[in-house]
């Protein structure tokens, strides 16, 4: 099963052929920071989901900025996550890499919805992260471009995470998004583990952050600030092809410990 990821940079996109061409997910870039709230996730998010794909919302973390319980509220706020949706995502690959952020920043919103959010990195990122058997428990959505031909291809994050999506390009092609897109593929069985099936109330261990809204759409989706923090987006460390193949390197030998 495959799907892409967007965020409002790629501008519109014409989600009944995505559908049509087989894809089945997609994840879309909600906010970054504290600040910023993407341009085009309302509107794609509600055009995504009617032409008959599952949907979720990534967050882009600014560790560089902010608290992660700040950033955390932020990102609810807007993601507001729904039944049926994919699990909220938290797109890490924003210097420093570190694990204690990370780590308070998913158990924030598993607390708030009840349920693991993803985690989502690229290789070289995550070693220097380290705190594996902290955040080996989130399923992890791993960027590992290889040829980055746009073809799949193998990935082999630490034994000590459960891959659940591999970004295996950054330069594929697909009906109604212009341009060079992201493309993912499920290693799972199914889409289940992933779909967000709110039990009622936060998780233990924590105070609830900014609980998920109703099912109504806020006037507010398509009136933003501007980005005083930058425009990220999943993958961007890895565009650089010269880099990349440093970048990519799976070697997980020796990691940081600290939480």
């Amino acid at each position: 099963m495959k799907g892409i990821d967007v965020n409002g940079t790629k501008g519109p996109v014409d989600w009944p052929r995505v559908r049509a061409a087989g894809f089945e997910f997609a994840f879309l870039k909600a906010s970054e920071g504290r600040t910023f709230d993407d341009e085009r996730f309302g509107f794609n998010r509600r055009a995504a989901k009617a032409a008959g794909l599952t949907v979720g919302a990534y967050h882009y973390a600014r560790p560089d900025n902010n608290t992660p319980e700040a950033e955390a509220r932020h990102f609810l706020r807007v993601a507001r996550p729904k039944r049926g949706d994919l699990l909220p995502v938290l797109d890490w690959e924003t210097a420093p890499p570190t694990g204690a952020w990370a780590v308070k920043f998913l158990h924030a919103v598993e607390n708030a919805i009840g349920a693991a959010p993803i985690l989502y990195t690229f290789p070289d990122f995550l070693r220097r992260t380290g705190s594996f058997p902290a955040l080996g428990r989130f399923p992890l959505w791993y960027a590992r471009y290889g040829p980055n031909d746009g073809q799949v291809h193998p990935a082999t994050p630490p034994p000590a995470f459960r891959f659940a999506v591999h970004q295996f390009t950054s330069r594929g092609r697909v009906p109604g998004v212009g341009g060079n897109v992201d493309l993912n593929l499920l290693k799972l069985d199914s889409l289940r583990p992933l779909v967000f099936e709110p039990s009622g109330g936060g998780g233990a261990g924590g105070p609830t952050i900014g609980p998920p809204e109703s099912d109504e759409e806020s006037p507010e989706d398509t009136e933003l600030p501007e980005n005083p923090e930058g425009e990220g987006f999943a993958g961007r460390a890895l565009e650089n092809d010269e880099e990349r193949e440093g970048l990519e390197a799976e070697d997980y030998e020796t990691v940081p410990t600290e939480t």
